[in-house]
């Protein structure tokens, strides 16, 4: 399952992220990305609403109210692995982005 760019855009993460868990098939793989703490970056307008942070191997979904841990929430179901690139080097002045795999049990 690929995600790119869309996790923040979503009304709820968590219930979109149980969504693919139910459905990815045992020994899957769910891939996410995008750009770290973008509802920061773009002041909460529209659609930015939800802030993604790679942290300690872990994926952290907050908002201005609430945060979550993806890693907590796959603990029973698969191996999480978060990572935080730098993308400057790539592309003038971008912000760094997120790539977490998420690998299912068999």
């Amino acid at each position: 399952m690929y995600c790119k760019n869309a996790l923040d855009h979503v009304e709820d993460p968590h219930k979109t992220l149980l969504e693919m868990k139910k459905v990815c098939a045992k020994g899957g793989l769910i891939y996410l990305t995008g750009r770290v703490n973008e509802a920061v970056h773009q002041d909460y307008c529209q659609l930015h609403q939800w802030n993604m942070l790679p942290c300690d191997g872990d994926l952290v979904a907050w908002d201005r109210s609430t945060a979550f841990s993806v890693q907590k929430m796959f603990s029973n179901a698969g191996k999480v692995s978060a990572t935080r690139v730098d993308t400057k080097n790539l592309i003038s002045n971008a912000d760094p982005l997120y790539h977490v795999y998420i690998e299912m049990k068999s």
